[in-house]
């Protein structure tokens, strides 16, 4: 078909500075060609960008969060360019509490007028931004950037806004409305920080965590698991003398407990106590797990161990020897013992007070389980359990899921030996979802 020419190009240097003449590290550089359309996102660093630009470039656009964005007409011949951006109205909003726990909760901010400068037409008259939210925004037109829910503990920076127009900031958890305030009008260009104080609607929960001999444990790690929202986890520490304070928004919550040398703990609080809640540790559990075939000889084969924990996640063993593995800090409770081979994985279950396990691999049985689904019962883990009908040892446990091609919730049990079983169905226990009740 022949070959292209390609267009001419030449370099240009564009110095990206405040209405004082300091650099801003972090803006961003495009150009604007003559049918009026953008290309190119060039970070300036230490406010410096070069761009390698058409003949048909007639403006250049830099923008940065915190400030207005400006396109500069761009003359012909010129190599360099200073753009200069002038500073925009910004909100950083915070709470006067220190708030690890961060459940449900969600920041409204709305206005009278258009809330941000250069609205696109229809938006909505306000925001509503997640704790732990950090979405960039830019619209099309380049002449704003602006960046929501960057945080920080529980910290809001929202820039771009218009002024001169009276504000209210609502802060909510779970719907719960914990403040309201209103936030007088921003002169142009005003950066403003505002703190939240959330007074008594939060309850703060006050705790001590102690060793098996009774003395108090310093850098506990104590986790609060969200209520609604089980996959969200948040976090601290006990101090030198073993206390640490938690927010909470609800009248109850569940706490998973762990330090060095003792076995991790799940607490259910209800409700929350004004005195000091003493968390008391056990001794942590120490199991050998051998893996066998079915012929009792030790499986040699490539293989790892571990103990699945809801927060803990993975855990895995350490390696003592042929087909010999050892597990640290368990509780002295029913586990799942999980064995990854190269043919699959086996899991069992096993108490963890006794100090040694035996994982038989190889088996080529497979279970398959399926239950009708109720329709309140969709958002509700099911499990299944299996056992031999004769000895009710080498348990195994699986999670029943949803399958587009099939009605229900199914799973299989992976490497079954041959004989009989019964199988139940199970849920978490409300105290400790690493826990299990038989429940049918």
């Amino acid at each position: 078909l022949g070959d292209l020419a390609l267009g001419s190009t030449r370099p240009i240097t564009v110095h990206v500075q405040d209405p004082s003449g300091e650099p801003i590290d972090y803006a961003i550089v495009s150009s604007w060609h003559a049918h009026g359309s953008i290309s190119g996102d060039h970070p300036a660093t230490k406010g410096v960008a070069t761009l390698a630009i058409g003949e048909d470039v007639v403006e250049i656009a830099a923008r940065a969060f915190g400030f207005v964005g400006v396109r500069v007409p761009l003359p012909a011949g010129v190599s360099e360019l200073t753009a200069v951006l002038p500073r925009a109205c910004m909100l950083e909003i915070s709470t006067q509490e220190k708030l690890v726990s961060r459940d449900g909760l969600t920041l409204e901010l709305s206005g009278q007028t258009p809330l941000f400068i250069d609205e696109p037409e229809g938006s909505p008259p306000g925001v509503r931004l997640r704790a732990g939210q950090g979405k960039l925004y830019a619209l099309g037109a380049g002449s704003m950037f602006r960046v929501f829910g960057w945080n920080d503990a529980v910290r809001w920076q929202i820039a771009a806004l218009t002024s001169g127009q009276e504000l209210r900031v609502k802060l909510l958890a779970n719907g719960r409305e914990l403040c309201n305030q209103t936030i007088a009008p921003l002169a142009p260009g005003e950066q403003r920080a505002v703190t939240l104080s959330l007074g008594a609607q939060a309850h703060t929960l006050r705790l001590r965590v102690l060793a098996p001999n009774g003395n108090r444990i310093s850098a506990a790690r104590i986790s609060l698991e969200a209520a609604r929202d089980a996959s969200r986890i948040e976090s601290t520490t006990t101090d030198g003398l073993g206390n640490a304070t938690l927010q909470v928004f609800e009248e109850r919550c569940r706490l998973y407990v762990r330090a060095e040398s003792c076995a991790p703990k799940w607490v259910v609080v209800d409700p929350i106590p004004n005195e000091v809640l003493e968390v008391a540790l056990e001794a942590q559990r120490t199991v050998d797990v051998e893996l066998v075939g079915e012929d009792g000889a030790p499986y040699l084969g490539s293989a790892k161990v571990y103990w699945p924990s809801r927060v803990g996640g993975l855990r895995e063993a350490q390696s003592i020897g042929p087909a010999r593995y050892r597990l640290d800090g368990l509780p002295a409770k029913e586990i799942v013992l999980l064995a990854t081979l190269d043919t699959g994985q086996v899991s069992a279950l096993h108490d963890a007070s006794i100090a040694f396990a035996r994982i038989v691999v190889g088996a080529k049985g497979i279970v398959g389980v399926r239950m009708p689904l109720a329709q309140d019962s969709n958002s509700i883990e099911w499990f299944a359990a299996l056992a031999p009908t004769v000895s009710g040892r080498d348990c195994m446990r699986v999670e029943l899921k949803s399958n587009v091609e099939e009605p229900g919730l199914g799973a299989a049990f992976l490497g079954v030996r041959s004989g009989s079983y019964d199988v139940w169905l199970e849920q978490n226990s409300p105290g400790d979802p690493d826990d299990y009740r038989r429940v049918g």
